[in-house]
């Protein structure tokens, strides 16, 4: 089957138990920081140690070779050390994702997938962003990031360093180290942490650290007072990047607290805790360690995608965990060992080649997959209005909704919950002769002194249009409705503010203010709930309890002022069993109404609704 070359007993000995065994640190506590933040604040920074260990063992090798290095060798030696693991998960997870994922977020995952197979995902991700797309949590290759800056640092240092003379290695490396490390640093004071953090220049000095100090230590040993010492220190390092550092403000100079402790705590291989590291649980969860690394982000994501929360249960833990570790043995026994025996051989090369085959038409065919278990999501049921159509962000048309044959009664005003009711005011206004103009904005109620910088930044500039489009607009209404998603507005007190003045002033100038409550909210994706129960998944859907306390605190506040409505629709018959209605899904998101729910809660309230706008 495999052309195998047998490992000396002298090459077994060059694996080092303590670095193994600081593998198995680095996993545990990446695994931990994404199973719950919480529990280890900064655990990312396993992956810093990573980068160093790789830069030393690639470095050692080069080192030990000389000018001897058979440059095919070793780079077959990488390809066969990453690949076949790495495309077999890719495999079963794109597998697994066609058959799962909505079209729209398949659609992402696949684009996620062609630049991890180009290991180029990390700039993807750095440039990822997307309204409508699934949160970073529930993206199943987001950590091939670090594959990909490791496979780019293995194709570009080695002809480096072949070429750079021998007695400027060390000068060398640390030029770039503090070029490397500044660079991320600068990247970070120009507010562009996203890219600092995805950065293979940034990283790059991370790999030169462990470089570094294979050069360095090369013949060289230390006593065990000393190696102690540096241990201690290292280990401090460690936990002090596991603990303090700010994800946001990473890596920049934090990056040399994990960096700096796992350089230490390699250079210090005959100290108390190396003797601790190589302990045998501690090495054999090392050499799992690319395995464990491979599966968990995967397993993680795709249950958060069909759960809908990052939380995890106790159980859904010890699942994941436990089946992380089946399919790591399973990776290490039966597709890395014998990857890593294949020979640069013809033999050899057909098994590779013949492996990669199998896996490109499974994952070509994946799309195939879901088709006969899922279709696409009818556009009425992905969105509450045709975005061209309608005044969200700015302004479309005269931004008029219902009989566009009479004037407009009412100035509605609100963020993505007023724009959801465009269908509605429309059905409303064509059943009982009237319409309205409405103006909205992305996260923004936007009236005067609206507090724009809490919101998102792609929302500001639009906001800002709104508020002056609504300022402009005022003076010819004497009904003026408000719609938001109080929960969230709630929480900033500048907001309050704000629409106290706003009511307060409408009333005094002689208006009608109406404000609707927000609809029921939900906990999870409706969509996705939809779909699963189509696949046979169970799929239970929850109202978040958070939308009753803000309706309660938005009237409270409404009531205050004499002549103001506060008009609640969320407890009527219509909602009774929402997010359906008559059997058909009335929500696009967990807060949203789609058209369908639109135009269905349109014809529900219109007789009130003209009543109320009729009434001044």
């Amino acid at each position: 089957m495999f052309k195998t070359k047998t490992i000396s007993r002298s090459s077994a000995r060059d694996v080092r138990r303590d670095v193994q065994g600081l593998r198995a640190l680095a996993v545990l506590a990446v695994l931990v920081f994404h199973i719950e933040k919480d529990w280890l604040p900064s655990g990312f920074t396993g992956v810093d140690m990573f980068l160093v260990i790789s830069g030393f063992i690639i470095t050692s090798m080069l080192l030990k070779q000389g000018d001897a290095v058979d440059w095919k060798l070793f780079y077959w030696a990488r390809v066969r050390r990453i690949v076949p693991a790495y495309l077999v998960m890719l495999t079963l997870v794109t597998l697994l994702a066609a058959w799962m994922f909505l079209p729209p977020d398949f659609d992402i995952y696949q684009d996620s997938l062609g630049s991890a197979l180009g290991f180029y995902s990390n700039f993807y991700f750095s440039d990822f962003g997307s309204y409508f797309a699934p949160a970073s949590h529930e993206l199943p290759l987001l950590h091939t990031w670090s594959l990909a800056i490791e496979m780019q640092f293995y194709l570009f240092f080695p002809l480096f360093f072949g070429l750079t003379p021998v007695r400027y290695r060390a000068l060398a490396l640390a030029f770039l180290i503090v070029v490397t490390l500044g660079y991320s640093q600068y990247q970070l004071l120009a507010d562009q942490a996203t890219h600092a953090y995805f950065s293979s220049i940034g990283r790059a000095g991370e790999f030169l650290i462990g470089a570094l100090l294979a050069v360095l230590s090369l013949g060289r040993s230390w006593s065990i007072a000393l190696a102690t010492a540096a241990g201690g220190v290292g280990l401090v390092l460690l936990i002090a990047g596991f603990t303090v550092v700010d994800q946001g403000r990473f890596p920049g100079l934090w990056a040399l607290l994990p960096c700096l402790g796992t350089a230490l705590l390699i250079a210090a291989r005959n100290g108390w805790i190396n003797i601790l590291l190589s302990h045998r649980a501690a090495v054999w969860v090392g050499g799992l360690s690319y395995s464990i690394y491979l599966w968990h982000w995967p397993l993680l994501a795709i249950y958060r995608y069909y759960t809908g929360a990052y939380e995890l249960t106790w159980q859904a833990t010890a699942s994941i965990v436990s089946l992380t570790l089946i399919l790591s043995v399973i990776s290490l026994r039966w597709i890395e060992t014998p990857a890593r025996r294949l020979k640069l051989t013809p033999s050899g090369f057909g098994i590779a080649a013949a492996m990669v085959s199998v896996c490109a038409l499974a994952m070509l065919a994946s799309p195939h997959l879901g088709s006969g278990s899922q279709a696409e999501v009818p556009t009425a049921m992905a969105r509450y209005a045709k975005p061209e159509e309608i005044c969200h962000g700015r302004l479309v048309g005269n931004c008029v909704r219902g009989d566009k044959g009479l004037p407009p009664e009412a100035l509605v005003i609100g963020d993505s919950h007023g724009a959801q009711l465009n269908y509605f005011f429309d059905v409303a206004g064509q059943a009982e002769g009237f319409s309205v103009k409405l103006i909205t904005g992305s996260s923004c109620v936007p009236v005067p002194d609206f507090d724009v910088e809490r919101i998102p930044d792609y929302a500001q500039e639009d906001c800002r249009n709104q508020i002056k489009a609504v300022q402009q607009a005022l003076s010819d209404f004497k009904v003026i409705v408000l719609v938001g998603k109080w929960r969230w507005h709630f929480g900033s007190e500048r907001f309050l503010g704000a629409i106290s003045s706003f009511v307060s002033s409408s009333l005094a100038s002689g208006k009608k203010v109406i404000v609707l409550a927000q609809i029921p909210m939900f906990d999870g994706n409706l969509l996705r709930a939809r779909h699963f129960e189509a696949l046979g998944l169970p799929a239970a859907v929850h109202q978040d309890p958070e939308w009753k306390n803000a309706n309660l605190r938005i009237k409270e506040l409404i009531t205050k002022y004499p002549g103001a409505q506060f008009v609640d629709y969320s407890a009527s018959a219509f909602f009774a069993n929402a997010p359906f209605d008559h059997g058909e899904l009335i929500y696009m998101d967990a807060h949203h109404l789609n058209e369908i729910g639109a135009k269905h809660y349109g014809r529900y309230a219109a007789p009130e609704l003209a009543r109320l706008l009729g009434d001044h």
